[in-house]
């Protein structure tokens, strides 16, 4: 069963083997730990100033961070999310779109256009959104596209936060972000266990549960 895949030997017996992540649609996203994700936007937002320059990336979570985020003035907001880009739309605040590929499930933009865009500008802060966080993986997402436009959106960032829920912890897909130390911080709800919050602090992330 070791050589089909199926379990990994391990001291004292085997365990099953975790599959890779295969994403999940914004639609369905939405509908997942919805409360958590207020909570997670509206600390946020407490953390954008007067003047900031910020890119917002797609995924459920920064969208309802940036359905708060319009209410503030005088920001800049850099996404590759359409959606994200409608929240403004009655807004004063600047809103530059990076341009890509549409993605029709996430309204996502991604690929050679955006990526050419992301490497000509730089932001205060990026807000991101990830579909795996593992510890020793990584960031990850399931479309490898995707996964180089993201790791260029925290390139261009000075300050590189993450929101993500419990539920991403401690699971993986194939296309790699980043390592988890290049992040600044990561504000996720309260159900994340205090081993993986201590290894993050170990590794140089502020951790904000809320």
């Amino acid at each position: 069963m070791e050589e089909m895949g199926e379990i990994k030997r391990v001291h004292g017996g085997a365990i099953g083997r975790q599959s890779l992540f295969n994403g999940l649609s914004l639609s369905e996203k939405e509908k997942i730990r919805i409360a958590e994700k207020g909570r997670i936007a509206d600390y946020a937002v407490s953390l954008v100033k007067r003047g900031d320059v910020l890119i917002v990336d797609s995924g459920s979570t920064t969208l309802q961070f940036a359905r708060k985020l319009k209410n503030l003035e005088e920001i800049t907001v850099i996404t590759n999310s359409l959606n994200v880009a409608s929240e403004f739309s009655k807004s004063d605040n600047k809103v530059i779109l990076t341009g890509g590929e549409m993605d029709m499930d996430s309204l996502m933009l991604t690929g050679p256009l955006a990526d050419e865009t992301l490497k000509n500008i730089f932001a205060d802060k990026i807000f991101m959104g990830i579909d795996g966080v593992d510890f020793t993986a990584g960031l990850t997402t399931p479309d490898i596209v995707e996964a180089k436009t993201v790791r260029l959106m925290m390139q261009a960032a000075a300050e590189r936060i993450l929101l993500a829920d419990s539920t991403k912890f401690g699971r993986k897909s194939i296309g790699v972000v980043s390592k988890v130390s290049e992040l600044d911080k990561i504000i996720t709800d309260a159900a994340l266990n205090e081993e993986e919050r201590r290894r993050f602090e170990e590794a140089g992330v502020e951790v904000i549960l809320v």
